[in-house]
């Protein structure tokens, strides 16, 4: 007698073998109620994995050309209508499976790739426009209860037939703001109130409907993501700096007590950082914050937040002003699954104190917690030889896995404190430092050497 293993059973096996695509194939040709488990698990797994990296066409056009065979008539007609030709590879009748339920919701390039390999004749950019439409149509009509999407596009999304359904459950929204337009934002504030994690991308200025957005979250939100990147850094600073007050009082006024990570880039709102903290469980496991004001104002009421209400936290990343070094003694006492400490200076330089990252030696040496070892520190803070090999000699006991210095040419960091933090990693007190790469001045050659003598580090681990 021959006993067959149930549904439930095969699920398990095949989720063992979920980042195994080759074996999942072999599978699939088993039987066909095998095949009915793995189907699911490839194309959710696998279907865009070969559309970014390593782009093979072949292998993309006959994924593609599966996916565009679900076209409906009604959306095969108006392409007709604005002389849009379906291109014969893709069949009329649907397979056996529906597959592009399967799929996880595409991002705006992979529906690009999609167009360039079907559609290589299409020229017109209204015609692109119009094929991309009913392609972003197919998905939200077909693909039920996503749980993450990344919005890049100005096409409504959430008007297509099928959007209530589409995107009810979602879990995750990443916007990224140079590619939408505000009916879209909007759109999305009013189908999604219950997201975990929300990430805004290429912010540069007050958007109502971004706010509302925020502002429609039940206090389920966990992962809270707020960036200005690079690219978008000079329009932000002409402009930013002055227009971001209602999404400031937006953070000051929000209360996501289940917070679990907070990312913040160019935006000065430590103050309301602070308060947005305050209101939360202590869940909070993670938060980075980064600017290239070295201007900004209350930092040390974040690190005062952090201690007082993150006892779970294990990365930090944020500044700090000499004076209010002895608030990190507060996290370092209160915070002790702290794993890695990222303190940068704020009112920088300050070239006419004497050995002022002393302090922070000194409190990092008596009160950090075992867990903590990844530290990475402000050269603008000089550091005397004796107090660094006190606090390299406190991590005896245990092992710095990192131990790095936030370069800007302020030659704070000589040829002397690269001998000794090279010493502690020969002895095996460091695993890593990047001032055993980095070229480090001697102290006789600081005065006269150019900024080009030492490179920065300044944007190597942001």
């Amino acid at each position: 007698m021959t006993t067959e293993l149930n549904s439930d059973c095969l699920n398990l096996i095949f989720d063992e073998l979920i980042y195994d695509k080759k074996s999942l194939h072999s599978c699939l040709l088993v039987n066909k109620r095998w095949c009915n488990v793995v189907v699911p698990i490839l194309w959710k797994r696998h279907a865009w994995s070969d559309c970014v990296k390593n782009f093979r066409e072949v292998k993309m056009r006959r994924v593609f050309k599966t996916i565009l065979s679900f076209l409906s008539s009604s959306s095969r007609l108006f392409l007709s209508d604005n002389e849009i030709s379906i291109p014969p590879i893709i069949p009329e009748t649907t397979p056996t499976f529906n597959y592009i339920s399967f799929c996880n919701f595409p991002k705006d390039e992979i529906i690009k790739i999609i167009m360039r390999t079907i559609f290589k004749r299409i020229k017109s950019d209204d015609k692109k426009k119009i094929l991309e439409q009913e392609i972003y149509k197919l998905f939200i009509s077909q693909c039920k209860n996503i749980r993450e999407i990344h919005l890049q596009t100005t096409h409504p999304l959430n008007s297509f037939p099928g959007a209530s359904e589409c995107f009810s459950q979602l879990y995750s929204l990443r916007i990224d703001m140079k590619s939408v337009n505000s009916e879209i934002i909007h759109g999305m504030a009013q189908l999604c109130k219950d997201l975990n994690s929300l990430s805004i991308y290429n912010f540069s200025e007050d958007n109502l409907e971004l706010i509302s957005l925020i502002n429609s979250q039940k206090k389920n939100l966990k992962e809270l993501y707020i960036y200005a990147t690079n690219d978008s850094v000079e329009k932000f600073m002409r402009v930013f700096m002055h227009n971001a007050e209602k999404l400031k009082q937006c953070l000051a006024n929000s209360e996501f007590p289940n917070l679990k990570i907070l990312g913040v880039t160019e935006l000065e709102c430590f103050k309301e950082l602070a308060m947005l903290i305050e209101k939360t469980k202590g869940n909070i496991s993670r938060i980075y914050v980064y600017t290239t004001d070295k201007w900004v104002k209350d930092t040390e009421l974040l690190i005062q937040a952090v201690s007082k209400n993150c006892p779970k936290i294990k990365f930090l990343r944020t500044y700090i002003e000499p004076k209010y070094f002895i608030n990190i003694k507060s996290v370092l006492l209160n915070c002790k699954n702290l794993e890695k400490l990222r303190l940068d200076n704020i009112n920088r330089p300050r070239y006419d104190v004497e050995n002022t990252g002393d302090e922070i030696l000194n409190i990092l040496s008596e009160f950090s917690p075992d867990s903590l070892i990844n530290i990475t520190l402000s050269e603008d803070w000089k550091f005397s030889i004796d107090t660094l090999t006190r606090f390299l000699e406190s991590y005896r006991v245990r092992t710095l896995n990192e131990f790095d210095i936030i370069q800007r040419n302020t030659f704070n960091i000589t040829s002397s404190h690269r001998d000794i933090i090279n010493k502690y990693i020969k002895e095996g007190v460091i695993k890593r430092s990047n001032c055993t790469h980095i070229r480090l001045l001697d102290d006789s050659d600081s005065s006269d050497s150019s900024d080009s003598d030492v490179v920065s580090l300044y944007d190597v681990e942001i």
